[in-house]
């Protein structure tokens, strides 16, 4: 997180998270329970949301995950080739949900 430039550090705030708390790289900025979490963040190369939503379906729930960010500058265009046309941000997102996942109870 420092190596990068990371605004938010380190956890701070309301648990269950509410709107200002903060997870490392995050910060919420929406908090839609049970619905909807909207995190966002910035770092020296980007600028960036995280959006979960829990969706009915069927007879359980799915959730969904969705990324936006820009990155600026010649430095910000070089970081998105490196970590998000590489794959990389796919992977990373997918092992976040997979933690979460593990946390919910199944019925």
């Amino acid at each position: 997180m420092r190596l990068i430039g990371c605004r938010d550090t380190r956890a701070e705030g309301p648990r269950p998270l509410d709107v200002g708390s903060v997870v490392p790289g995050f910060r919420v900025a929406e908090a839609g329970p049970p619905h909807r979490l909207v995190l966002d963040g910035v770092h020296r190369f980007s600028v960036y949301t995280l959006t979960f939503k829990l969706v009915p379906e069927g007879a359980g729930t799915r959730l969904e995950a969705h990324t936006d960010a820009t990155f600026p500058g010649v430095i910000g265009a070089i970081y998105r080739l490196l970590v998000i046309d590489s794959r990389f941000h796919k992977v990373a997102t997918r092992s976040i949900v997979a933690r979460i996942r593990r946390r919910v109870p199944t019925p």
